[in-house]
């Protein structure tokens, strides 16, 4: 019995070897035990024979004790925070690679179109400047940097700069209190915005007469079109939207309730506007040329019936042309201008203009009145004159000569 190999230690034959790991080459162990009356059979972490007889011991402990056999795998490491640049929250923000979300610029009267305008201007003028930023790192510096570059860029306008530093405004804006992606104050938050002047484009009455003369004779069809914009100040919106059921011919009055496909003011309410004669004939004359089968049926239907394009000018630039009056920029505007202009140079205090354009205050009334030089010579003219008019003094040594004069003919 010599020959025999000694006996294992005790624990031992509930250790068995189970093979090579195929990774490491290195041997695979398996342990058996009881506890309770319960068989456990587990795999084993250790490599050798003597790592093995301890984890067994150790095991067959925690076993016996009711604690898992095997430690729970710590948690895997956190991914690393990615930085979304402002190129990837733009796109997010204004859903130019998704569908539009409801969430961002909820706050405007057409969210979906105020995200495509505002993708445009982010695009063409904040991307290629803060584009491949992480949007958290952007400092106020960098946004003060992207307004000189826009400022000292050829053809840009400071009215530009100005959208472009409220589009990125708007997008940090959604961000930080939407989103609340990361914490801090906005980048564009007081930076200060380069100063503009308002358009105060508009058509003197010689224009406007000329402008309608000429579409009686050779554009019929714009005639209503530019007699509501030149007797109303109706916007080019409101005009489009305009339906039958919202004119009262009868009255003399319009309810302007929409602009383009969304109320026609922020607060809602609608604004009441008044017919002047001289368009209450021509509407009458194109309702019944119209014959419209509801009042819900547009007053100023495209040639299709639907509601006109906003981008289109209608054929108010060949109008313009034809009548040789001036060309301006925004020209259906203009005739907003000339409606407050018009009412100033009749006398209307800045009240009643503020109530025939519907605006909310004084302030934004004032912005679409044009006072005429010569409205401000008649006023100038009709200051009280003083009972005399001195005669001119024609020089220096002739008013002392008369002063001593006065003296000496009052101290005799």
């Amino acid at each position: 019995m010599d020959d025999k190999r000694p006996r294992a230690e005790r624990g031992s034959k509930q250790i068995k070897r189970v093979g090579i790991d195929p990774a490491t080459r290195r041997q695979k162990f398996a342990a058996r035990f009881t506890v309770n009356g319960k068989r456990t059979y587990v795999t084993l972490d250790a490599t050798t024979i003597e790592d093995a007889r301890i984890e067994y011991v150790d095991r067959l402990k925690k076993a016996r004790e009711g604690k898992p056999y095997r430690e729970p795998p710590p948690p895997p490491p956190a991914p690393p925070k990615v930085k979304p640049t402002v190129r990837e929250l733009a796109e997010r923000f204004t859903g130019s690679k998704d569908k539009f979300k409801s969430g961002a610029g909820s706050d405007t009267r057409d969210p979906l179109e105020y995200r495509r305008g505002v993708w445009s201007t982010l695009s063409c003028h904040v991307l290629p400047h803060l584009g491949d930023r992480p949007a958290e790192d952007v400092t106020r510096a960098d946004v003060k940097a992207m307004r000189e570059a826009l400022l000292t860029a050829p053809g840009t306008h400071p009215r530009t700069v100005q959208k472009a530093l409220v589009a990125a405004s708007r997008l940090f804006g959604w961000a930080l209190d939407d989103l609340e992606l990361w914490e801090g104050a906005n980048p564009c938050a007081r930076i200060k915005k380069p100063a503009t002047e308002s358009s105060t484009d508009f058509y003197t009455s010689e224009e406007a007469a000329r402008i309608l003369a000429t579409a009686g004779e050779k554009y019929p069809a714009l005639l209503p079109l530019v007699a509501t914009a030149y007797h109303t100040g109706m916007r080019k919106g409101e005009i489009a939207a305009l339906r039958w059921g919202d004119v009262d011919l009868d009255g003399g009055r319009i309810v302007v309730t929409r602009s383009w496909k969304h109320a026609a003011r922020k607060s809602g309410k609608p604004v009441t506007v008044w017919i002047h004669p001289y368009l209450g004939g021509i509407l009458r004359a194109h309702h019944q040329a119209q014959a419209p089968e509801s009042k819900e049926a547009l007053v100023f239907p495209d040639a299709g019936g639907r509601m006109r394009d906003r981008w289109d000018l209608w054929g108010l630039d060949d109008l313009v042309v034809a009548a040789k009056v001036r060309r301006f920029k925004m020209p259906w505007h203009a005739f907003r201008h000339s409606y407050a202009t018009e009412l100033a140079d009749q006398g209307a205090p800045l009240g009643v203009i503020q109530k025939a354009l519907g605006q909310s205050t004084l302030q934004m009334a004032a912005r679409y009145t044009e006072i005429s030089a010569a409205q401000v010579k008649r006023y100038t003219e009709a200051l009280p004159m003083g009972p005399t008019t001195p005669a001119p003094v024609d020089s220096l040594d002739a008013h002392r000569a008369a002063q001593a004069a006065a003296k000496r003919v009052g101290s005799g």
